[in-house]
């Protein structure tokens, strides 16, 4: 680089002008920023090409005016040109929004003007000059967030960078001096302004989430309304039929179709499944009801302690069974299960034979109180092979360990003579009795 040192009123000049210049790029820039943050939060759209046009801006500005200067384009004013140049390729590093991928362009801006600085002085120069222009860029980009909101902070990356570039130069030192002077003295008063900037960003950026917040509808949550549906689990045994529980089955309201249907997701609160209980009880009087659990709600200390509660505070309720959907652990069913025994809450595993098959109950038993099969789930899958003998088998397991067997997918008095008069089951649930229904539907016939 050829320079030769000025008279002072030219140096003033000169500063003058990189003081107007680093003002206008400073100010330019944050307006760039304002217009990305705005199209991000009021449009939802997407700022890398507004984020790209600064990026491109501020480091090709730097890198052009140091290439002019480096390749005797530019011989005008050169102090100016080399002080506005570093004070365009360090401003970015201050952008609090500055992400990973600008940061590495920042990195190789950076590498690209030292090279252009020291075309002609390959020695160990440019690798000290990029060495600490890189370490201050990364503690820039590290703290960005704190140092854009403190004057000094600014002034210290804008003075550090301009050491790092400014200092190893081959110049005499009056040359130097007047170099760095411009530049000192440029991002100095540029600095001074920071704060107003940062502040009118602030109160642009805060205006526009609050702007956003007022005219956009917010997207209202999808409203769900549950119910339990029940139907009866009947006593066999006796001269009349006695319900022995409602079964409880979730359902949840289709506002398009305006009919209850049931719910894609069945996993909701256990607090709200008590008060919809509740509800069941108000309506039908004091019964059993048969609540349905997967492992991992059955397991779950919130849900025990809370059916505990429930069960053992609320007087209408005459019993409660959890029907569990997949039986949880071995180690899980001896934790749990005396929790809900000392409340004289039951438990049975649905869908044996079907759902839960033996290899996965073993050692389960000692901790249950039931056992149910599904009849109308092997109607559907139509897995009827062998049936007497799969019955058998799980009506022989149920008698050994002294627990209840129900039977559920009673259709037809076909069904009701077979269950009766093959195994002698005692608890029948299906379709004969009645189809899953409005609890108020079921208040009737005095069997409560």
């Amino acid at each position: 680089m050829t320079y030769n040192s000025i008279g002072i009123a030219a140096w003033l000049l000169q500063t003058l002008l990189v003081v107007l210049v680093c003002a206008g790029f400073n100010g330019y820039y944050h307006h760039l920023w304002r217009t990305a943050f705005i199209q991000e939060s009021k449009r939802g759209a997407s700022t890398g090409l507004t984020r790209l046009v600064m990026f491109i801006i501020s480091v090709g500005t730097g890198l052009a005016a140091i290439a002019g200067i480096r390749f005797g384009v530019l011989h005008f004013g050169t102090a100016m040109l080399l002080a506005t140049a570093l004070f365009a390729l360090t401003l970015p590093l201050l952008n609090t929004r500055l992400n990973l991928f600008e940061f590495g362009g920042q990195l190789l801006a950076i590498a690209a003007g030292t090279g252009l600085l020291y075309w002609d002085h390959l020695t160990v120069r440019p690798l000290i000059t990029f060495v600490l222009a890189a370490i201050i860029a990364i503690v820039a980009f590290v703290l960005r967030t704190k140092l854009a909101s403190h004057i000094w902070a600014v002034i210290v990356v804008f003075a550090a960078t301009g050491i790092a570039f400014v200092a190893p130069l081959p110049l005499a030192p009056v040359a130097l001096a007047q170099i760095f002077g411009a530049y000192l003295v440029g991002f100095v008063c540029t600095s001074l302004l920071w704060n107003a900037t940062i502040e009118e960003d602030s109160a642009v950026t805060e205006h526009t989430v609050a702007e956003v917040a007022r005219t956009q509808k917010p997207v209202a949550a999808p409203k769900h309304e549950y119910a339990f549906f029940v139907q009866k689990m009947v006593d066999a045994t006796g001269d009349e039929l006695r319900i022995m529980a409602y079964e409880l089955l979730l359902r949840e309201w289709d506002e398009s179709e305006q009919r209850w249907g049931v719910p894609s997701n069945f996993d909701i609160p256990i607090d709200e499944q008590i008060e919809l209980m509740k509800k069941v009880l108000a309506k039908t009087g004091n019964t059993r009801l048969s609540l349905n659990l997967n492992a991992q709600q059955f397991v779950d200390a919130h849900t025990a302690q809370a059916l505990v509660a429930f069960a053992q505070n609320y007087d209408q309720l005459d019993g409660l069974i959890i029907e569990l959907t997949h039986a949880p652990s071995l180690a899980d069913m001896r934790r749990i299960s005396p929790l809900y025994h000392q409340a004289d809450i039951r438990i049975a595993i649905d869908g044996v034979g079907s759902d839960n098959h033996f290899e996965s109950l073993q050692g389960v038993f000692p901790y249950i109180d039931g056992l149910k099969f599904a009849l109308q789930k092997l109607r559907k899958d139509q897995d009827m092979n062998n049936l007497d003998e799969r019955l058998g088998f799980w009506y022989d397991l149920a008698a050994e360990y002294d627990i209840d067997f129900i039977m559920e997918g009673i259709e037809n008095q076909d069904d009701v003579d077979y269950v009766e008069n093959k195994l002698h089951v005692q608890y029948l649930q299906g379709y004969m009795y009645g189809r899953p229904d409005l609890p108020e539907n079921y208040r009737d016939n005095g069997n409560n």
